[in-house]
C-alpha cells in the first residue's frame, strides 16, 4: 500500500531530477562546509544513522541533508512550513530512485571511463567561472580544506555517476518508438457543439424520447445553436452547445469515436454515454494531411517521444522499486507517506513520535493538525495548534491557522484573540496585521480593518507584492484614495529598485573588466 502512494507522488520526469542531483554535486568543493541556517538545520536534522537503505545500500543523512538544504537555499522564503515534509519526502525518494538506477547500471556493466582531458576541461570551466586565475581558485578551495586533486576526484566521481545514470536510462528507453498513427492522432482535432439530455435525473426511456424529439428538429435543419440553448441540459447550453476544439483522448470514448468519424456540418444520431444522450454537430476538423501537418510532424514526434520515454522510465523505476527492498527510517517521511496513503491513525502516531524526537520540528504541527482534520477530530486540530503556539510563539503561521479555523466556525471573538496573542509575541509581523485586518473586514468593521492594514503597509517596507495586494483590497472596499496611495508607494519602490539594479550592473561590469585585465596581465 505504501508503494502505491509513493507511485502517485513520483509521476515526474525522474530522469531529469536524478541527473540534476548528480550535476549539482560536481561543484561541491566550492560550497564550503555543508552547514545551513538554523531553519535548514531544523528541517534536516543531522544523524549518524542512514535515512534509508536500498537493497542494503545506505543513503546517509549527510547526503540527504545536503540535497534538502540545496532545495531550501534555492527556494528560500517560498516554502511554507506546512510544505516541508512533502519536500523532504520528494528529496529522499529521488535519492532512492537514483540509487536504484546506479545499482541497475552496475548489474548491466555500465561503468564509463572519464578521461583526464574531460576532467581537466571541467576544472578549467570551474576556474574561469569562480576565479580570475588558478592560484586564486586554489586559495578559495583551500579555505574549505580542498586541493586541486580533491576537486578533480570530485569531478570524476560526479561525472562517472552521471554517465552511469544516463547510460542506464538510455537502455531503459531504447525501445521507445513513435508510430505515424500516433503522430496523426496527436495532430487531429475536431471542433463541435452538442446537445445533452441527461439520464441522472430521469429514467432512460424518458431521456431517450426527449433526445429523439430534439434530434428530429436538428436533422430537419433547425438552428443547432438555438436548439442547444433551449433543450440542452449540459453546462455548454448557454453557449449554444459549443465545446470548442478537442483532440483524441479528451472526451469519453463513445463521444470521441462519433465526433472524429463525422464530416463538417454533419449532425450525429443519438450518442449514449455515462452522462446521457448526445446530439453532436461538427463545425470544423483538423485532419492529419497537407502542408501544415507535414511541417509539424517532427515537432510532434519529438514531443511524443519525450513523453513516452518519461513514462517508460517511470514505469521501470516503479517496477524496479517493487522488486527491491527499500526501507525508509525517517519517522517524518513515514508519517507523511501514511497520511498520503490515507492511514491517518498511523500518520498521527508517527507525527507525534517525530515531534517528540526532534525539538526543532515545529513544522510537523501543521501536518499533525491536517491529519486530525482529515480524520474528523476538530478538537484535536485546535489543541494541536494551541500546543504549537505555546511551544513556538515566534511561528506566526500557527496563529493564522488557528484564527482561520475560528473564523470559519464564525467564532470571530476567539479569532481576534488569537491574532492579538500573536501580535503580543510578534508585534512587528506584517502578515498578522493583514490577517487581523481581513478578519475585521469580514465582519464589516471597516475602521478597525483600515487600522490593521495601515500597520501592514508600514511594516511591509519595499515589498512590492504587499503594497499591490493592499491596493487591491482597498479598491475592493471602495477606498480608492487609499488604493491610489498604495499604488504610488509601489511606483516609488519600483523606481528605487530599477536604480539599484542599474548600479549593481555597473559594479558587475567594472568587476568583470578588472578580472579580464588581471588575466591579461598574468598571460
Amino acid at each position: 500500500m505504501i508503494m502505491d502512494a509513493l507511485r502517485k507522488r513520483m509521476k515526474t520526469i525522474i530522469y531529469v531530477i536524478v541527473v540534476a542531483f548528480v550535476a549539482t554535486g560536481a561543484l561541491v568543493y566550492l560550497r564550503g562546509p555543508r552547514g545551513g541556517n538554523s531553519q535548514q538545520e531544523a528541517y534536516a536534522q543531522r544523524s549518524d544513522r542512514p535515512v534509508a537503505t536500498v537493497n542494503g545500500e545506505e543513503i546517509s543523512y549527510q547526503e540527504y541533508s545536503y540535497q534538502l538544504n540545496g532545495y531550501l537555499r534555492q527556494y528560500q522564503n517560498q516554502i511554507s512550513s506546512n510544505q516541508v515534509v512533502g519536500l523532504k519526502s520528494r528529496v529522499l525518494n529521488n535519492l532512492i530512485n537514483q540509487e536504484l538506477i546506479l545499482q541497475a547500471a552496475e548489474k548491466n556493466g555500465i561503468n564509463p571511463e572519464i578521461s583526464e582531458e574531460t576532467i581537466q576541461e571541467q576544472l578549467d570551466q570551474a576556474i574561469n567561472k569562480y576565479a580570475s586565475s588558478k592560484e586564486e581558485f586554489e586559495k578559495i578551495i583551500k579555505k574549505n580544506g580542498q586541493t586541486i586533486e580533491d576537486v578533480k576526484n570530485t569531478i570524476k566521481n560526479s561525472m562517472t555517476m552521471q554517465k552511469r545514470i544516463e547510460g542506464m536510462l538510455a537502455k531503459v528507453k531504447a525501445d521507445v518508438k513513435i508510430t505515424e498513427e500516433e503522430i496523426a492522432k496527436e495532430y487531429e482535432e475536431v471542433t463541435a457543439s452538442h446537445i445533452l439530455i441527461k439520464t441522472d435525473d430521469k429514467d432512460d426511456k424518458e431521456a431517450k424520447e426527449k433526445a429523439e424529439k430534439v434530434l428530429k428538429l436538428a436533422k430537419a435543419g433547425n438552428d443547432f445553436t438555438e436548439l442547444a440553448k433551449e433543450y440542452s441540459e449540459g453546462p455548454s447550453a448557454s453557449r449554444g452547445g459549443e465545446l470548442g476544439s478537442f483532440g483524441h483522448g479528451k472526451m469519453v470514448p463513445a463521444f470521441e469515436k462519433a465526433a472524429f468519424a463525422m464530416k463538417v456540418g454533419e449532425v450525429s444520431d443519438l450518442v449514449k454515454t455515462e452522462f446521457g444522450y448526445h446530439i453532436i454537430k461538427v463545425t470544423d476538423k483538423k485532419v492529419a494531411s497537407g502542408e501544415e501537418f507535414n511541417s509539424k510532424k517532427e515537432e510532434i514526434r519529438k514531443k511524443l517521444l519525450s513523453q513516452k520515454e518519461s513514462e517508460a522510465i517511470n514505469q521501470w523505476i516503479e517496477e524496479t522499486r517493487d522488486d527491491s527492498k527499500v526501507i525508509i527510517k525517517d519517522k517524518e517521511i513515514n508519517a507523511f507517506t501514511a497520511a498520503q496513503e490515507g492511514d491517518l491513525k498511523t500518520a498521527i502516531k508517527d507525527y507525534k513520535a517525530a515531534i517528540k524526537a526532534n525539538s526543532g520540528s515545529y513544522y510537523l504541527y501543521h501536518n499533525l493538525a491536517d491529519a486530525y482534520q482529515r480524520n474528523g477530530n476538530q478538537e484535536d486540530v485546535i489543541s494541536t495548534y494551541q500546543e504549537a503556539i505555546n511551544k513556538y510563539p515566534e511561528q506566526v503561521d500557527f496563529y493564522m491557522s488557528l484564527a482561520n479555523i475560528y473564523q470559519k466556525e464564525e467564532k470571530f471573538d476567539k479569532a481576534v484573540e488569537v491574532y492579538e496573542q500573536g501580535l503580543t509575541n510578534n508585534q512587528d509581523n506584517a502578515e498578522l496585521h493583514l490577517g487581523l485586518g481581513d478578519l475585521y473586514r469580514a465582519q464589516d468593521k471597516t475602521d478597525e480593518a483600515v487600522v490593521e492594514y495601515e500597520k501592514f503597509s508600514k511594516l511591509s517596507g519595499d515589498n512590492l507584492m504587499a503594497h499591490y495586494r493592499l491596493a487591491r483590497v482597498y479598491s475592493q472596499m471602495g477606498l480608492e484614495d487609499k488604493s491610489k496611495a498604495e499604488m504610488e508607494k509601489l511606483k516609488e519602490i519600483q523606481k528605487k529598485k530599477q536604480e539599484q539594479v542599474k548600479e549593481e550592473r555597473e559594479e558587475e561590469n567594472k568587476a568583470e573588466e578588472t578580472k579580464t585585465e588581471a588575466k591579461t596581465e598574468k598571460n
